[in-house]
Protein backbone atom coordinates (compact mmCIF):
# COMPACT_ATOMS: atom_id res chain seq x y z
CA UNK A 1 0.00 0.00 0.00
CA UNK A 2 1.39 3.20 -1.06
CA UNK A 3 1.46 6.60 1.04
CA UNK A 4 0.20 9.74 0.30
CA UNK A 5 -0.33 13.11 2.23
CA UNK A 6 -4.03 14.13 3.36
CA UNK A 7 -4.75 17.17 1.01
CA UNK A 8 -3.33 15.00 -2.19
CA UNK A 9 -6.18 12.53 -1.17
CA UNK A 10 -8.70 14.71 -0.69
CA UNK A 11 -7.89 16.20 -4.29
CA UNK A 12 -7.72 13.05 -5.96
CA UNK A 13 -11.40 12.14 -4.55
CA UNK A 14 -12.47 15.69 -5.43
CA UNK A 15 -11.03 14.85 -9.17
CA UNK A 16 -12.87 12.22 -9.37
CA UNK A 17 -16.11 13.72 -8.23
CA UNK A 18 -15.39 16.97 -10.35
CA UNK A 19 -18.45 16.11 -12.54
CA UNK A 20 -21.32 16.51 -9.98
CA UNK A 21 -21.71 19.03 -7.31
CA UNK A 22 -20.96 17.42 -4.43
CA UNK A 23 -18.21 19.02 -1.12
CA UNK A 24 -15.21 17.65 0.37
CA UNK A 25 -14.38 17.74 3.47
CA UNK A 26 -12.04 16.15 6.47
CA UNK A 27 -12.94 15.65 9.37
CA UNK A 28 -10.67 14.48 12.70
CA UNK A 29 -11.27 12.94 15.88
CA UNK A 30 -9.56 10.54 18.31
CA UNK A 31 -7.41 8.13 16.34
CA UNK A 32 -9.65 8.22 13.21
CA UNK A 33 -9.87 10.27 10.02
CA UNK A 34 -12.89 10.69 8.04
CA UNK A 35 -13.41 12.23 3.86
CA UNK A 36 -17.13 13.32 4.14
CA UNK A 37 -18.84 13.49 0.76
CA UNK A 38 -22.47 14.34 0.85
CA UNK A 39 -22.98 10.65 -0.57
CA UNK A 40 -20.14 8.80 1.74
CA UNK A 41 -18.14 9.04 4.31
CA UNK A 42 -14.74 7.12 3.84
CA UNK A 43 -13.24 6.29 7.68
CA UNK A 44 -9.62 6.23 8.44
CA UNK A 45 -8.28 4.57 11.44
CA UNK A 46 -4.76 5.61 12.96
CA UNK A 47 -2.33 2.97 13.03
CA UNK A 48 1.35 4.09 14.10
CA UNK A 49 1.68 7.18 12.35
CA UNK A 50 -1.24 6.47 9.31
CA UNK A 51 -3.92 6.37 8.55
CA UNK A 52 -5.38 3.27 6.96
CA UNK A 53 -9.05 2.52 5.21
CA UNK A 54 -11.59 0.83 7.49
CA UNK A 55 -14.88 1.69 6.00
CA UNK A 56 -17.91 3.77 4.24
CA UNK A 57 -20.38 5.00 5.64
CA UNK A 58 -23.72 5.81 3.06
CA UNK A 59 -24.96 9.45 3.53
CA UNK A 60 -27.40 10.02 0.83
CA UNK A 61 -28.74 6.56 -0.30
CA UNK A 62 -30.55 8.15 -3.56
CA UNK A 63 -27.15 9.66 -4.55
CA UNK A 64 -25.33 6.82 -3.66
CA UNK A 65 -27.34 5.03 -6.25
CA UNK A 66 -26.94 7.51 -9.07
CA UNK A 67 -23.52 7.01 -8.52
CA UNK A 68 -23.11 3.36 -8.68
CA UNK A 69 -20.74 3.26 -11.23
CA UNK A 70 -18.10 6.28 -9.49
CA UNK A 71 -17.63 4.23 -6.43
CA UNK A 72 -15.98 1.55 -7.58
CA UNK A 73 -13.46 3.70 -9.31
CA UNK A 74 -12.90 6.13 -5.85
CA UNK A 75 -12.29 2.97 -4.02
CA UNK A 76 -9.93 1.27 -6.12
CA UNK A 77 -7.96 4.41 -7.43
CA UNK A 78 -7.90 6.27 -4.31
CA UNK A 79 -9.77 4.86 -0.77
CA UNK A 80 -8.33 1.52 -0.50
CA UNK A 81 -4.68 2.56 -2.37
CA UNK A 82 -3.00 4.69 -0.32
CA UNK A 83 -2.66 5.16 3.55
CA UNK A 84 -2.80 8.60 4.20
CA UNK A 85 -0.26 10.77 6.14
CA UNK A 86 -0.97 13.96 7.88
CA UNK A 87 2.42 15.64 7.49
CA UNK A 88 3.07 18.74 5.23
Amino acid sequence: MKTKRLQEVVDMVSSILAEHPVNTETIFSHNSLTISTEIWDFNYIKLNDAYVYDCTTINNNRLAEEMYDIEPKLMREVIMKYTITNDL
